[in-house]
């Protein structure tokens, strides 16, 4: 599930880039205490690389689920979603780049993400 070749994907035939300029520069306003979506965060502004329009940010998401009820083993996802998207378009256009399936929980500190991140 190589993550690259899904963002390439995404930009060259789905133009997100478009949408997600549209929607950074209708929301681009620094709504002080209104927070409404990642990008009104403090921490999200104080990134330099975001206020570049050619610039997009990826949230990382884990959580796992039992393969079924009663089950010891589960299935951890590791999913990826474009910060400057609208948020209906976000979750359309979620990424899968890990799985971990075992009888226990990944480590979340090493093991589990370590082949992610190289």
């Amino acid at each position: 599930m190589p993550l690259k070749p899904q963002i390439k994907i995404k930009l060259e035939k789905e133009n997100l880039m478009t949408e997600a300029n549209e929607y950074r520069g209708k929301n681009s306003n620094g709504l002080g205490e209104n927070y409404r979506d990642v990008m009104d965060g403090d921490l999200y502004r104080s990134v330099p690389a975001v206020n570049n329009f050619d610039n997009l940010s990826l949230q990382f998401n884990v959580d796992g689920i039992p393969i079924y009820r009663k089950s010891r083993y589960s299935i951890w996802p590791i999913q990826c979603a474009f910060n400057e998207l609208p948020p209906l378009k976000r979750k359309q256009h979620i990424m899968m780049c890990g799985l971990w399936f075992g009888k226990e929980k990944p480590d979340i500190n090493f093991n589990y993400f370590i082949p992610f991140v190289n």
